[in-house]
C-alpha cells in the first residue's frame, strides 16, 4: 500500500493549446553533470530570481547532490505542469536516470509520471519504466482537464498570474498493488495566503490560504464526498 504525495507548483505560463503532458522524455538537459560549473558556483550561468537557481536554454534549473547521485531539477515553465529530474553518476558525471514528476518535487520524487529511463555506468540506456501504469482511466492529464474546466487552472494561459507562483495545488494520489481502487485528493488554492492570529499561550504564527478541495475516483473520474462510507471503501488504499 502506498500514498503518493504531490506538490504541484507551476511557475510560468502554458503556451501550448492543450497543456497536457507527454509520456516520453527524449532530450537530455545536460549529457553529463556540469561539475566544472558546480566547482565555480555556476558563475558562467545566468542566475534565476531565486538563490542557487540558474538559467540554461531559457529554463530554470536547480543543481544539487546526494550520497549516490549528482542531480538536476528542471522546474515547470512555459507549457509544463511537471518537473524533469536528471540523476548523474557521482564519479563519472554520466547520466544514470531521468524522468518526470508531476508538478514540483525537488527532493523525494514521490510522484513519478511518464517513462523513466535508467542507464548503466557507461551512460548506455538499459531500462525504461512506465510509471503511468499505476494510474486508472482518470490520470493526471484528466485531472488537469477537470481543473481547467472548473476554471481553477488554465491549460492555455498557465498559472503565470498566480501571485505566489508556487503552492497552487496540493494533493495526493492513493493506490495499492493489491487493489484496483484509485483515488485523487487535490486542494487548489484560490486566493492569497494570510496569517491567522496566534491563540494565547502558543508560539509562532499560523498561515492559511483559501481554496477548494476535490476527492475524485481515479477509475471513473467521479467527484465524491468524504463520508464514513467513502472512507471505508477507499481504506484499503490508504485513504483516511
Amino acid at each position: 500500500m502506498k500514498k503518493i504525495l504531490l506538490l504541484i507548483i507551476t511557475l510560468l505560463s502554458c503556451s501550448c493549446k492543450t497543456g497536457l503532458i507527454q509520456n516520453d522524455l527524449k532530450n537530455n538537459f545536460f549529457e553529463r553533470f556540469p561539475i566544472e560549473s558546480w566547482n565555480t558556483e555556476f558563475v558562467d550561468f545566468k542566475t534565476s530570481d531565486r538563490s542557487q537557481y540558474y538559467i540554461y536554454k531559457g529554463l530554470e534549473f536547480y543543481p544539487t547532490g546526494s550520497a549516490q547521485y549528482w542531480e538536476i531539477y528542471v522546474y515547470p515553465q512555459k507549457d509544463q505542469f511537471y518537473t524533469v529530474v536528471y540523476q548523474y553518476d557521482k564519479k563519472s558525471y554520466k547520466i544514470r536516470r531521468k524522468g518526470k514528476v508531476f508538478g514540483w518535487d525537488p527532493y523525494t520524487e514521490t510522484f513519478k509520471i511518464g517513462i523513466w529511463y535508467e542507464y548503466n555506468e557507461q551512460g548506455k540506456l538499459i531500462k525504461e519504466i512506465d510509471e503511468d501504469k499505476k494510474f486508472g482511466k482518470f490520470s493526471y492529464n484528466e485531472l488537469l482537464q477537470f481543473l481547467d474546466k472548473e476554471k481553477l487552472i488554465s491549460l492555455k494561459k498557465g498559472l503565470k498570474d498566480d501571485v505566489n507562483r508556487r503552492n497552487k495545488m496540493v494533493g495526493s494520489f492513493y493506490s495499492s498493488e493489491t487493489s484496483d481502487k484509485k483515488l485523487w485528493s487535490v486542494y487548489v488554492h484560490t486566493g492569497l495566503s494570510y496569517t491567522i492570529e496566534t491563540p494565547d499561550n502558543q508560539i509562532g504564527e499560523t498561515r492559511t490560504q483559501p481554496g477548494k478541495r476535490y476527492f475524485i475516483d481515479g477509475n471513473t473520474g467521479e467527484v465524491i464526498k468524504r463520508t464514513e462510507e467513502t472512507l471505508e471503501y477507499y481504506k484499503e488504499i490508504g485513504f483516511n
